[in-house]
């Protein structure tokens, strides 16, 4: 009798040196796996892919089934070597036609992933279903959402129920989550709230994080439960969910069902935003921003902002541009904001196009263009920019090589047409600019370059967006 994992793994390498495919295969897994001492007898193994695939390899070649869907998965995620997803399907293939069930399912898995050739999910769903027939809860759940999504065959929600339920049964959380989820979003014949919420609990209790956002997601629908919502939201924010993290902070920036404490909802951003949530970082910013009177305050604000717009948040680009415009948090820099403006308005935002117009048509941080401000308004115009309209009116009539009233009038009644505030001030420098014009002509000098007005520069954060 085999007395620990160390002496079996010794037995198997006799076994395997002798060429025995099962024990070639049992070798590859506990090499993956880093079970038993080495070849030189340390107690600390560590896993080595690389024997791995090469023992599947040995042991797939001699044909032995199980050995050739070992080697296909390996093949088919990069384990040990190249991923290989050609060479993966053959030998999926080999094993599942000697019906070998890890096979059928990896198969069907394989095929159902690719969108071409179009009968390809009609193949992966027949692989399937004999996958689910040998009682593998994976194969139910991929079946199951073959029937949901309609893939190889038409839409079938009875279907996708029947097989979440004996996926779920055999303990897939998986397979548990969509099965909630057509129990409370389903056809309305489908709806089961409390039978889903027994299902999330379940999963949730069991340690599952998805579950536990699920059933924060349902109890959270009824004000009652909204306290047990919190809860799950706190367990699942614990164990490092972004979304849960963000979800918590609001509850303590509004006092929802916990007590309000701004303290701790920054707490919860900070978490989200050091774990990569862009939105948050952003948010963070902003609660900073507002709550802050000592002189840190901006700087944090700042920093955080840079988190944001780093991760690709072009609102917290747009309000990093706002803060090096205005000085906040350093000394102001209008190079710095073009960037950020540049980097905002690549990602679509209207008023970093227009703010970054207004700096480049006026020359101040970067190099006076008039022709690139015009192309980044009119872009912003095509956009529904409603701040747009302004600014090229106020291009047109004050920084044009040849100023071209006419234009900067039309614009100007763009602009007064969408409501923008802004199109007043524009209107009065319009108006004080032809008045210092005549005056020119009269004394026969020519026109100084005029500057760029950086009470206007900034729209409010009321119309950010």
């Amino acid at each position: 009798m085999v007395a620990s994992a160390d002496e079996a793994v010794r037995w198997y390498r006799v076994a395997a040196r002798a060429g025995d495919p099962e024990a070639l295969a049992r070798l590859a897994t506990f090499e993956l796996l880093g079970i038993g001492s080495d070849t030189n007898g340390r107690k600390e193994k560590r896993p080595d892919p690389g024997a791995a695939r090469d023992h599947a390899r040995r042991s797939a070649e001699a044909g032995h089934p199980p050995g050739q869907a070992l080697l296909a998965y390996l093949l088919l995620a990069g384990i040990g070597g190249p991923a290989d997803p050609t060479e993966a399907e053959r030998w999926y293939r080999i094993a599942a036609e000697a019906g070998e069930p890890a096979a059928r399912l990896g198969l069907g898995t394989l095929l159902l992933a690719r969108r071409e050739p179009p009968d390809a999910a009609i193949e992966a769903r027949r692989w399937l279903e004999m996958a689910a027939a040998d009682g593998s809860p994976s194969a139910n759940y991929a079946l199951g959402q073959a029937h949901e999504q309609g893939r190889g065959g038409p839409v079938d929600l009875q279907a996708a129920r029947s097989c979440y339920e004996r996926a779920a049964a055999n303990g897939h959380v998986q397979a548990a989550l969509r099965l909630a989820a057509l129990l409370t979003r389903g056809p309305e014949d489908f709806r089961d709230r409390s039978r889903a919420e027994r299902l999330l609990r379940a999963s949730a209790r069991a340690g599952h994080v998805e579950a536990m956002v699920e059933l924060a997601r349902l109890l959270a629908r009824s004000e009652e439960d909204l306290e047990e919502a919190a809860h799950w939201w706190r367990m699942a924010a614990c164990h490092g969910h972004r979304g849960a993290q963000h979800v918590l902070a609001d509850l303590y920036r509004t006092g929802r069902g916990v007590p309000r404490d701004p303290g701790l909802a920054a707490s919860w951003l900070a978490r989200a935003a050091e774990g990569g949530d862009a939105r948050a970082a952003r948010e963070l910013a902003l609660m900073i921003e507002e709550a802050g009177t000592l002189d840190p305050a901006p700087q944090a604000a700042r920093a955080w902002l840079e988190l944001a717009a780093e991760g690709g948040d072009a609102t917290a680009a747009f309000l990093l541009g706002l803060a090096h415009a205005r000085g906040r948090g350093g000394p102001a820099d209008f190079g710095a904001a073009a960037h950020h403006w540049q980097r905002a308005a690549a990602l679509g935002h209207g008023l970093a196009a227009v703010n970054l117009a207004r700096l480049v048509m006026a020359g101040v941080g970067v190099e006076r263009d008039p022709e690139r401000a015009e192309r980044l308004l009119l872009q912003a115009v095509e956009r529904g920019e409603p701040h747009a309209p302004a600014a090229l009116a106020e291009l047109y009539g004050l920084y044009w090589p040849s100023p071209d009233r006419s234009r900067a009038l039309e614009w100007l009644e763009r602009a007064r047409a969408a409501g923008d505030p802004l199109a007043a001030s524009v209107a009065e420098r319009l108006r004080a600019d032809a008045g210092r014009a005549a005056e020119r002509i009269e004394e026969n000098t020519s026109s100084p370059r005029a500057t760029v007005d950086t009470d206007g520069l900034i729209p409010s954060r009321a119309t950010c967006r």
